[in-house]
């Protein structure tokens, strides 16, 4: 057993050079991790060496993610549930007095294992940005990896741990959990409490930058899906006009899927189909986070609890409160502003489509 140490500071030595170096090692076929915060920010400086790990044969990923300290985002939780080969399973104590808080990454295969501990989180700072320390530790298949035993004690939740306290991530469970988990346009928490608001003289500069983030990319799970995204655009910028009018209609059959024309979802909205996009929307009676979605037959939706059972025809107006935030109301035939609001709808892409307007 072999041990060894590396110290982040500012861009230099990160744990995201160590990481993606693992991850590139033929030798692991396996990677279990356990940390407190997951982030996009985090994600994306290892996405493309975490897409390579899982396209090889016989690999696979578990993940045990905390979310009650605020540092997780929608958009980290959405990229590891549909990454290939991977497994991930939310961790909650129940108890505010008992917080999920290791930093535990752990690389296992036939010949071997190695278990990075130490203080960096699946995040920017943890990975990249902070001053962070690592202990590394490298072994053999004969030797006991007492922190590939303690994550698996975690993920398959034995006692003290019940099901109730370990839960297997999946689309309705991350609908349930998006209102209360960050965005990724939303500072972590250590960036809230800054102990001075004074600027520091002679500040400590990065060595090395960091990558744009922007909105995580949708998952490659086939070859279709990476050509799709080799050959797609930048980002979209959304429009600059602030309040969109859509018609609702019943195409889901009275449900709260609304289908959304093509212009609308990325001119309004500024979701592309290679993209992962939630919004936050302030709705009658409601504030919460869903994902606008784009589907291979060329639809595109957003999901809309308040308007299930609401009265058709009717009339969405979206107004835009800040970047991926909304607030969204609806008008139904009866009652007075629907025509007016219909009346905003001066867009139409063909005679059988719903009209929109953005204004």
């Amino acid at each position: 057993m072999k041990v060894s140490f590396t110290g982040q500071i500012a861009g230099a030595s990160t744990l995201a050079q160590e990481l993606n170096a693992t991850l590139a090692d033929p030798a692991y076929n396996s990677l279990r991790f356990g940390v407190a915060f997951a982030r996009w920010s985090g994600l994306n400086l290892l996405h493309h060496e975490l897409e390579k790990f899982v396209s090889r044969r016989d690999t696979s990923v578990q993940a045990v993610v905390g979310v009650d300290l605020g540092g997780t985002t929608a958009e980290a939780l959405t990229y590891l549930m549909e990454l290939p080969s991977t497994t991930t399973k939310i961790l909650r104590s129940g108890d505010p007095r008992i917080v999920f808080h290791p930093k535990i990454y752990v690389f296992e295969g036939r010949s071997g294992w190695k278990t990075i501990v130490g203080s960096g989180n699946l995040t920017a700072g943890g990975l990249h940005t902070n001053l962070e320390a690592s202990f590394m530790v490298t072994g053999t298949a004969r030797e006991r990896n007492e922190a590939g035993d303690y994550l698996r004690r975690l993920f398959d939740a034995k006692p003290p741990l019940n099901p109730r306290h370990v839960r297997l991530l999946d689309q309705d469970y991350l609908d349930e959990l998006a209102p209360s988990l960050d965005s990724y346009r939303t500072p972590p928490p250590d960036a809230r409490r800054r102990g001075s608001k004074r600027p520091l003289q002679g500040s400590l500069a990065l060595s090395s930058p960091l990558p744009p983030i922007g909105r995580p990319p949708t998952v490659p799970g086939t070859s279709a899906a990476r050509r799709a995204r080799r050959k797609s655009g930048p980002i979209s910028a959304p429009s600059a006009k602030q309040t969109l009018y859509l018609e609702l209609w019943d195409e889901t059959g009275g449900g709260t899927q609304v289908q959304l024309p093509k212009d609308v979802f990325t001119g309004y909205f500024g979701a592309t189909e290679t993209t992962v996009t939630w919004v936050e929307l302030d709705g009658p009676g409601v504030r919460t986070r869903v994902r606008l979605q784009a589907f291979p037959n060329s639809t595109y939706r957003i999901p809309l609890a308040f308007v299930r059972g609401v009265r058709r025809k009717a009339v969405l107006r979206f107004q835009r409160l800040g970047p991926d935030r909304y607030r969204v109301d609806v008008r139904h035939v009866a009652q007075p502003d629907y025509r007016a609001w219909l009346a905003r709808c001066t867009e139409q892409r063909t005679s059988a489509s719903k009209r929109y307007g953005v204004h």
